[in-house]
């Protein structure tokens, strides 16, 4: 049991969740996930696809805005968000999101408000780690923008860690721009790391398509075959995103963890990376 094994990593379990369910406009939601800690961290991890739920919150793009403290009694975004270009009066314009990721992400939100913002209040600094895979990755990037917005980082002597795997794109240039800058803030004080893993043949990071106005957030890290690990290469992600279909196997989690295990740990003497 997932309890056992963050015991046996040192950490206390503080909550997992699971919101199964129908959100107001009639689309399906299935977010898990959960948040644990120990004396130097606190983790909120999301999972990833797994489900046919899943897949339909990953296809489900059309943008919204990114408003999680004004939809936040209702839970998901106004039915009528994906009609209007703009940003409503009074609001942040924070950019827009995918909409099955934004409502994936806004279903969390109780979690992060119960549990993880407590978990935060003390006086002792802790590293805040905000983890995914795949659309869990995409939905851990909703959570690291709305606690850029909700937490004053920057005045806490709090560091912030983000990694996800294989994820796909979250939002659009505006967002990815503010995003971008509240990190830069953070990394210049020595306090944020970001860290986008992708494998070079891996396809859903190449979804939502660029031409649909999506863009990643936070530093790539390209893992190859080879078992080399490229950090912030050249590298442009704008492969065919129709032909995701054929790099399944290379966005499999365990394959993933091989990769990173090859490229980061010290290969035995005679011994090649796979």
């Amino acid at each position: 049991p997932l309890t056992d094994i963050l015991a046996d990593l040192g950490f206390t379990v503080d909550r997992i969740f699971s919101h199964v369910g129908v959100f107001g406009d009639g689309t399906l939601n299935d977010t898990q996930g959960f948040i644990a800690h120990n004396e130097r961290d606190v983790v909120l991890s999301y999972r990833g696809t797994v489900s046919a739920t899943d897949a339909l919150t990953d296809i489900l793009a059309g943008h919204v805005p990114f408003r999680p403290l004004g939809d936040k009694d209702r839970g998901s975004a106004s039915i009528f968000s994906s009609c209007f270009a703009t940003t409503p009066a009074g609001a942040d314009d924070l950019g827009r999101a995918h909409r099955g990721f934004y409502d994936a992400f806004m279903s969390s939100l109780p979690d992060i408000e119960e549990v993880l913002i407590p978990l935060l209040s003390g006086p002792e600094p802790k590293r805040l780690i905000l983890a995914g895979h795949s659309l869990g990755g995409a939905i851990a990037t909703g959570a690291l923008a709305y606690l850029l917005k909700r937490l004053d980082l920057a005045a806490s002597q709090h560091r912030l860690l983000f990694v996800t795997i294989g994820q796909p794109r979250f939002g659009d240039e505006r967002f990815r721009a503010w995003v971008d800058a509240e990190v830069e803030d953070l990394r210049a004080l020595g306090r944020c790391v970001t860290a986008r893993f992708v494998h070079e043949h891996d396809g859903v990071p190449l979804v939502p398509p660029e031409r649909f106005g999506y863009r990643h957030v936070g530093d790539l890290c390209v893992l190859t075959k080879a078992g080399d690990l490229l950090v912030r290469p050249r590298h442009l992600e704008n492969g065919s995103a129709e032909r995701v279909g054929e790099y399944l196997e290379d966005h499999n989690p365990l394959f993933y963890l091989n990769l990173v295990a090859s490229a980061l740990l010290p290969q035995p003497d005679g011994l090649a990376s796979p």
